[in-house]
């Protein structure tokens, strides 16, 4: 009986749980019912005291909803399969139910083979997942007897991570490796010039290519080194016996960027840590080489960074990025290149990562304003996460670069945009059908779009600019002709007389007759 997939049914209406609990033969179906209930409330309760495998619930129930019982199930990531049953056939119940990962959603009348149906694929999923489940667990019964790879496994973990030292002492006591009892942590990245990263499967290509060739060689080096590779990095573990060692293995670090350089094509960086002589050290190596490497920052060429070697303070360069802003609203593209251009220069003159990735950070973030300002089809947006280890002082520089030009190119063609609109209007007026749709569909434009930047650059929306266009003319055709209002209405592109009468003494608090007069009387008394 335990192996039996629990069930619950809840439904408002006792026929339907009555019928589906009696009616179907759900022991053949690997099924027994744990539960149910006749309302929402009810139904929560029996999913706490049974969580069972399967809920067939009703959407529409006094208490709760079906839709809320399948939220409490997805918010607490419980594994319950849910059926849902209603008799309101519409899409926004079943969108919502797909969102909490609704198995089934069937429509009354239910029909019992729909419903066997829908609890055997269910079941067959289950079944699925415990094969699943019980392939893991003979798995990691052979992983344990891999002692030699699980000694690494646990190394770099320690490393990367960062383990207590009880923890380590009674993890790492059974899978020791006396080796590296002591030794040095070297780091090392592919530069962001190597490779196109826009295309993951180039970059990773890159990564795997590298990862294999170091391994190669540093087994070919004759040193006790171990190697992983990560997100963004390549860990380099060096077992040294003697701190004179260290030495050593820098020149190993040295030859080997130099030489993925020669055979690959490819730009590397690294950087190696101090000696560590207990292995609750070995994270500390690692941040301390992490932090060397942010000197690559400012590199182009292969490069290995050592805390041996003498750097002058990094200085923390002073930029205002105000006036920058400022000539990129203005469309200025050639002095915001100019004033981008000589900020580039005091972060690359300052060699201080980190104040430098702020302000690449921080351009991004009022380039970013604008772009929300004008709306972000022009170009993507930059987000912080552009700005990372990986990153490269010359790449985050032209990043920034190419956004300004997008921006700036967009500003002053916007300017010629609306002046084509107007000029669209002077043209089209008289025609009563003409409007916003129609100059878009000219343009090939957005409507929403246009609307946005027309009402920006003018400081009026569209439909306003167009009235009070065809009031002017409606004004020299009084002045100028004897035509009666109805023409002048069909000439100015308003819908009939009354429409435009009433506009008309709306925007001049004057009928069009007495317009008229006031003009004719004021001209006979001058």
């Amino acid at each position: 009986m335990e192996d039996l997939y629990k069930v619950v049914i809840v439904d408002d209406e006792s026929l339907i749980t009555k019928g589906l609990s009696e009616k179907i033969a759900w022991e053949s179906l690997g099924c027994r019912i744990a539960g149910i209930g006749n309302h929402g409330v009810e139904g929560l309760r029996l999913l706490k005291e049974h969580c069972p495998d399967i809920l067939i619930t009703d959407i529409i129930m006094p208490g709760k909803t079906g839709l809320e019982l399948a939220a409490y199930i997805s918010k607490n990531r419980i594994r319950t399969k849910i059926i849902l049953l209603t008799a309101y056939e519409e899409f926004e119940y079943a969108r919502e139910a797909i969102s909490y990962g609704v198995s089934d959603y069937i429509v009354k009348p239910i029909d019992k083979e729909e419903i066997i149906k829908a609890v055997k694929n269910i079941v067959q999923r289950l079944n699925f997942q415990h094969k699943l489940i019980f392939e893991q667990e003979q798995k990691d019964k052979i992983v344990l007897k891999m002692k030699p790879i699980l000694t690494q496994a646990v190394l770099f973990d320690n490393t990367i991570y960062g383990i207590s030292r009880d923890e380590l002492r009674e993890v790492y006591s059974d899978i020791y490796d006396p080796s590296f009892a002591s030794g040095a942590v070297a780091v090392m990245r592919l530069s962001a010039l190597s490779y196109e990263t826009s295309h993951s499967s180039l970059e990773n290509l890159a990564k795997f290519s590298i990862f294999s060739f170091s391994a190669a060689f540093l087994e070919r080096s004759g040193s006790k080194a171990i190697i992983k590779q990560t997100d963004d990095l390549f860990v380099v573990i060096f077992a040294l016996k003697r701190k004179e060692q260290l030495e050593s293995a820098k020149e190993i670090l040295h030859s080997l960027v130099r030489y993925i350089y020669q055979e690959k094509s490819i730009v590397c960086h690294a950087s190696i840590s101090s000696v560590y002589h207990d292995i609750s050290l070995m994270h500390l190596c690692y941040q301390e080489a992490r932090q060397l490497l942010k000197r690559s920052y400012f590199s182009e060429g292969p490069s290995v960074f050592l805390e041996t070697q003498i750097h002058a303070a990094a200085s923390k360069p002073k930029v205002k990025l105000n006036e920058l802003f400022e000539k990129i609203s203005e469309g200025d593209i050639e002095k915001a290149e100019i004033i981008f251009n000589n900020i580039a220069y005091k972060l690359e003159a300052g060699k201080n990562t980190d104040a430098s990735v702020e302000v690449f950070k921080e351009a991004a973030d009022g380039l970013n304003k604008v772009l929300k300002d004008y709306g972000d089809f022009i170009t993507k947006s930059v987000s912080h996460e552009q700005f990372n280890l990986n990153g490269n002082f010359m790449r985050h520089k032209n990043l920034i670069f190419e956004k300004i030009r997008d921006i700036c190119i967009y500003i002053k063609a916007k300017q010629r945009i609306t002046d084509n609109v107007i000029l669209q209007i002077e043209r089209n007026y008289a025609d009563s059908s003409f409007n916003l749709n129609s100059v878009a569909e000219m343009l090939r434009l957005n409507p929403s779009y246009l609307s946005r930047l027309f009402k920006k650059d003018k400081g009026v929306n569209f439909s306003n600019y167009l009235t009070d266009y065809r009031i002017e003319q409606a004004k020299k055709l009084l002045l100028t002709t004897d035509f009666k209002n109805s023409r002048i209405a069909e000439r100015t592109g308003f819908s009939d007389e009354h429409y435009f009468c009433k506009v008309f003494k709306q925007k001049c608090l004057l009928t069009p007759k007495q317009y008229k007069q006031s003009k004719i009387y004021t001209k006979k008394s001058q």
